[in-house]
Formats: structure tokens, C-alpha cells, sequence
């Protein structure tokens, strides 16, 4: 039979495709596409999936802020500065201690007398009921001058979000009261996160958020003591602690590049008392603007000895009621290379502050001192001015305070709980 060969004979026993050039054209131009609404495909879903994933990130102690290990650059007067914010975690040998479960819940109310103390208890919404639990011999006392409630659990946890925050607000202006001065914040959507984490069951979980109050919108937590008890297992105890009492601090890098003028950063940190010397610091900075990516420092290199030795680090708990370990010893010795430890003392400091200090509107340069101070102008906190918004600082006189870098607002957010919270920035007249 004459005609066309078929592909099918013995010479070529697989079937062959064959194109046209019109053909080859179209099939190669459905494969180019293909390929690129796969590529879309893939990048769309990764890019939703790091969103979302993104979107459940946070910390317990923190309130809408990035999630620990957010690193971002900042141009501050002292250059170029690397961010990562970190979870800084509480030496689990120190742990143990703050889980015990034999800890007494203490309301100090200083030298308020008992008939002032009833019509305050009521004023925040206290029944009659918690009000006659609250005042009597099992609970009260006035003694010394100084009047303290030890409420027993039960009414603790009677209290309504209403009233547990008009007395813990009240509280936190009183001295004696360190979980109302400084609460935990907790902010709503990562409670859950925290009960998960800890194992707690449905019971201990209710009652956890019973504890948590509201303080200008925002959820505290103030009541560990009572909380402990509720919790079964010392090792449940341990973790939430732990989970309770990480704090937020950053870990700060200086970058160099090739075009740094390293003679404008000198000037910053190496300025007159910081203890900072040319010297040991521009080799440094030369050899990384050689580079040809330049480079980056830790900042721990532009601190001096006294917070380069501390930063990052829990005191021993040997110095236990140290003024050592408070906000003002550290604020005050932060250039000192010998610590002075009259600055332990409230009445030596507010002297030398006049004698040594000027008061100006804003932080602006290395080493200004920042005061926090309540609706009577008292200090409640003070810290350095490290560069831009970042701050020297160590939140408490408690062992299990550590020495950290933080953003100003942070530790301002500590201290949320005090009505009319405000700053006062002073600086060394000797700068």
C-alpha cells in the first residue's frame, strides 16, 4: 500500500510527537507560564502561612510589641544601632524560691487607721461582707504605725475585677507593695498562650484569669502568691514562674559601614566621665569601616565597666536587701568605676541630684539620668539614657531583677499602674 510511513514501524517503535513551529511556539510559551503560577502559587501561600505565623507571635509579660527575636536597626546620635529584642529568662536556681507556695499576701496601707481603711475598702467596691473579712483580727493589724491587711486566699479571690483594681491602683502608691507597684501584664491574647505553656488544667486556668485585672485597658496580674497555691505540681509551679517573670530586653549592636564617620560616634560615647576612652575604642571602630561590608560591635564596648560587668546579669542573692541591687544605686554608679553605696540612700541622693545635676526637658545625650516619679513627684524608678529610645536600667531592688538594656516605653509599661506617671530628665552639669 503506498503513502505516508507509519511511525509505528519497526525502525521506530515509540510514538513520536511532532510540532509545527506555530506549535513548539505555543507549547513552550504554556510551559514559561505554568512554571511562573507555580512559583506565584508557592510564594503567595509561604508568604500567608509567615503571616499568620507572624500574627500569633508574642510574650506574656509583653503588649503588642514584636515577638522576641524581632531584630531592627535604629539611627540614633550614637550611630547606627542593631536591635534584637530577647525573653531574658530568671536563673532557674532563683526560681524555686519565688514558687513556694507558703508566701503571704500583705496589703500595706501605711499608717492609714482602721476607720479610714473600712470607707477606703468600700470606695473601691469591696461588699460589706469582703469589708468585715478584710478588717478583722485574722486579717488586720496596726501596729509600728504601719497598718497591713493579710487577706487569706478565699477573699483574694472573692474580689471582682472592679474591686481588685480600684485597691491594687491605690496600693501601688503605698510603699511596701512590690507586686501592685510593678504587676505582670498579661495581655489578653496570650493568656491562653501561658495557660498552654504551663499544662494548667480548666479549674486552675478559670482561676487564673479571675486574678487578672483591668488598669487603663489593660490586663495585670498581681497575685502569685495566691496562685501558687492553686497550681498542683512543683514543677507546674516552676514553669509558670518562670514564664511569669521573664522580662523584655535588648541585645544592642553598634553597625559600621565603610562610610561610619566613626569621629561623630567617638564623640558620642566617648565623652567626658563616660568611661569610655578614645583610645580602646576608635581601633576598633577603624578596622570594621575597612571592611568592605563594613561591620558590627557590641555595645557592651561603648558601656563602662560598671554596667559592662552587670548588664544582663542577676545579683547574688547573698546581697539580699543590698541597696546594690535597687534602681538608684544603679543609675547613679553607672560611670563610677567604685561603686558609691550611699546611693542606696533616698536623702544623700536627692542632695547630690541638686548639687550635681541640672534638669532638662528630654533625654538626649549618653548617660542623661531618667526619673519616673508618681502623681506627688516622687521617684518610683530612675534609669540612664543609653542612646535613642533605649535605657540602662534595673527594674527593682530584688535579686531576681536583672541589670538590662530596654526602650524607655517598656520600662515606663512596668510602672503602668501608677496614676500620673510621668519624667524628669537631669543631667551631670559637669557634661
Amino acid at each position: 500500500m503506498s503513502g505516508k510511513k507509519s511511525v509505528h514501524s519497526e525502525n521506530n517503535p515509540r510514538p513520536l510527537i511532532q510540532f509545527s513551529l506555530a506549535g513548539l511556539t505555543v507549547f513552550v510559551i504554556s510551559l514559561v507560564a505554568s512554571a511562573v503560577l507555580l512559583l506565584y502559587g508557592l510564594y503567595y501561600f509561604t508568604l500567608r502561612d509567615l503571616t499568620a505565623g507572624r500574627a500569633h507571635g508574642g510574650s506574656f509579660v509583653t503588649a503588642t510589641r514584636p515577638p522576641s527575636g524581632t531584630v531592627t536597626s535604629m539611627d540614633t546620635p550614637g550611630g547606627e544601632l542593631i536591635v534584637q529584642e530577647i525573653n531574658l529568662q530568671r536563673p532557674q536556681e532563683y526560681i524555686a524560691f519565688t514558687s513556694k507556695t507558703n508566701q503571704q499576701v500583705a496589703w500595706g496601707f501605711g499608717a492609714t487607721p482602721s476607720d479610714r481603711v473600712r470607707g477606703f475598702l468600700a470606695s473601691c467596691g469591696f461588699t460589706p461582707t469582703q469589708v468585715t473579712q478584710a478588717l478583722s483580727p485574722q486579717c488586720f493589724s496596726a501596729t509600728g504605725g504601719k497598718t497591713v491587711i493579710q487577706p487569706n486566699d478565699s477573699l483574694v479571690l472573692s474580689l471582682s475585677p472592679k474591686a481588685r483594681a480600684g485597691l491594687y491602683v491605690q496600693l501601688a502608691q503605698l510603699s511596701g507593695n512590690p507586686y501592685q507597684l510593678i504587676p505582670f501584664a498579661c495581655p489578653d491574647k496570650t493568656v491562653l498562650d501561658l495557660i498552654a505553656e504551663c499544662d494548667l488544667d480548666a479549674a486552675t486556668a478559670a482561676t487564673f484569669r479571675k486574678l487578672v485585672y483591668p488598669v487603663a485597658g489593660k490586663p495585670y496580674f498581681s497575685d502569685p502568691e495566691v496562685m501558687l497555691r492553686q497550681i498542683p505540681t512543683p514543677e507546674q509551679r516552676d514553669r509558670f514562674m518562670q514564664c511569669l517573670l521573664q522580662q523584655r530586653a535588648l541585645l544592642v549592636r553598634l553597625q559600621v559601614r565603610p562610610d561610619t564617620d566613626v569621629d561623630k560616634i567617638l564623640g558620642y560615647w566617648a565623652a567626658p566621665a563616660s568611661g569610655v576612652r578614645y583610645k580602646d575604642v576608635r581601633t576598633l571602630l577603624d578596622s570594621l569601616k575597612q571592611n568592605a561590608q563594613g561591620g558590627s560591635v557590641s555595645i557592651l564596648y561603648l558601656l563602662p565597666p560598671f554596667a559592662r560587668q552587670r548588664l544582663y546579669t542577676f545579683p547574688l542573692l547573698t546581697m539580699g536587701g543590698s541597696g546594690k541591687m535597687s534602681c538608684h544605686w544603679s543609675t547613679f554608679n553607672f560611670f563610677n568605676e567604685t561603686p558609691d553605696d550611699r546611693f542606696s540612700d533616698v536623702g544623700y541622693l536627692n542632695q547630690y541630684l541638686i548639687d550635681n545635676y541640672y534638669q532638662i526637658a528630654a533625654p538626649s545625650a549618653y548617660g542623661d539620668v531618667i526619673l519616673i516619679l508618681d502623681n506627688r513627684n516622687n521617684p518610683v524608678h530612675s534609669a540612664v539614657q543609653i542612646a535613642g529610645d533605649i535605657v540602662f536600667t534595673k527594674n527593682g531592688a530584688s535579686y531576681d531583677q536583672p541589670w538590662a538594656l530596654m526602650h524607655l516605653k517598656d520600662v515606663l509599661g512596668l510602672y503602668a499602674a501608677v496614676p500620673n506617671l510621668h519624667t524628669a530628665v537631669w543631667r551631670k552639669k559637669s557634661l
